[in-house]
C-alpha cells in the first residue's frame, strides 16, 4: 500500500515501523524524501554542522543560529592585541565577527599593560571602552601583558570578566602602602610589607651570630655587654624599630636590660645593662621601610 510522505514521518515519530510490504510498495516515496532532506542540508549547513551564512531568513531568529563565526566565539581561544600602544587593544579574529553582539565573549591577551581607561576594537567594529564590575573604568594594570583576559560584549561596552594565568605581582610601593586586594605577594616582594621583619639576628654574647640571620651582615662585640649590629642591605632612613631583648634569664639572676642606640640607616648599637651583663645570647628583630 502507497503511503503519502506524512504519513511515513507519523509513523516514524510513533515509532511504528514500517511492515516489509509497506517497503515494498514504498520505497521510492521514502528513497526520494531522504534525497531532498539530503539536498536541503547540503544548501543550509557546513560540513561542520554549521549554518550557511544566510540560510536564516527570520531576523528574530539569526541570533540564534549557529555559524562558524560564532563557534569560533565561544570557543576557548585567546586573540593576540595586535596593537602597539596600551589602552588602544586591537584584535582580529578569523572568521570575523560582523557586529557586536549582547553575549559575546573573547579571550585576549595584551601586548603592553594598560595605564587607566582603556578600549577594545575587533575587526575594525570600532573602539568600544572596557569596564570592571559594572561601569567602573579600568585602573592600571587591570590587563597585564602576558595574562589572558576574558571580555564580554554587553550595553554598549566590554566588560572585564576574568583573567586566565594573569598574575600581577605587587610592586614594592603596593607592598608598603598593603593597599591592593588583588595584586598577588611574591617572596622577593614579601619583605616589603609593613607588617614584615626587615632583619633579625640571635647572636652570643661574643658577637657570634647563631643561625641564620635575615638582613644582617654582621655582629660585632665593642666592649662588654655593646654591639654593633650592621644590615646587608640598608634601611630607608634611622626611623626604623629595633626590638632587643636577652635570651632566657641571666644567670645573676638580675634583671638585664637591652637598648639599642647610635641608630644609622645601615647600623646600630646594641647594649646590655646594667654594666654590660653578658650572661645569656642577645635577640634583635627590625621594623621599618627599605630605601
Amino acid at each position: 500500500m502507497a503511503l503519502k510522505i506524512t504519513a511515513l514521518i507519523q509513523r516514524a515519530i510513533k515509532g511504528s515501523p514500517l511492515t516489509a510490504a509497506e517497503g515494498d510498495s514504498n520505497w521510492q516515496t521514502i528513497q526520494d524524501f531522504c534525497n531532498s532532506i539530503g539536498a536541503y542540508f547540503s544548501t543550509v549547513l557546513n560540513n561542520d554542522g554549521t549554518l550557511k551564512s544566510s540560510t536564516v531568513a527570520t531576523a528574530a531568529l539569526q541570533p540564534n543560529s549557529v555559524t562558524p563565526a560564532k563557534l569560533s566565539f565561544q570557543s576557548v581561544k585567546y586573540f593576540e592585541d595586535s596593537s602597539a600602544t596600551a589602552d588602544v587593544y586591537v584584535i582580529t579574529p578569523d572568521p570575523a565577527l560582523t557586529a557586536y553582539v549582547t553575549g559575546v565573549t573573547v579571550y585576549m591577551r595584551p601586548a603592553k599593560n594598560n595605564t587607566g581607561a582603556c578600549t577594545l576594537n575587533i575587526n575594525g567594529l570600532g573602539a568600544v571602552a572596557i569596564h570592571k564590575n559594572g561601569n567602573l573604568d579600568l585602573a592600571a594594570d587591570d590587563l597585564v601583558n602576558g595574562g589572558v583576559h576574558i571580555f564580554t560584549y554587553e550595553d554598549g561596552f566590554f566588560q572585564l570578566v576574568g583573567k586566565v594565568n594573569a598574575i600581577q605581582s605587587a610592586t614594592q610601593a603596593e607592598m608598603e602602602s598593603a593597599s591592593s586586594v588583588v595584586a598577588a605577594v611574591t617572596p622577593g616582594r614579601i619583605r616589603y610589607a609593613p607588617s614584615a621583619a626587615k632583619a633579625f639576628v640571635r647572636f652570643s654574647t661574643a658577637g657570634t651570630i647563631v643561625g641564620t640571620p635575615l638582613n644582617v651582615s654582621s655582629v660585632v662585640r665593642n666592649s662588654a655587654g655593646k654591639y654593633t649590629v650592621t644590615f646587608s642591605t640598608a634601611m630607608a632612613d634611622a626611623n626604623y624599630a629595633p626590638v632587643c631583648s636577652v635570651i632566657d634569664t641571666p644567670a645573676s639572676g638580675f634583671p638585664v636590660s637591652v637598648i639599642a642606640t647610635n641608630i644609622t640607616s645601615s647600623t646600630f648599637d646594641v647594649w646590655c645593662g646594667p654594666n654590660g651583663y653578658e650572661d645569656n645570647a642577645i635577640a634583635v628583630v627590625v621594623f621599618g621601610d627599605f630605601a
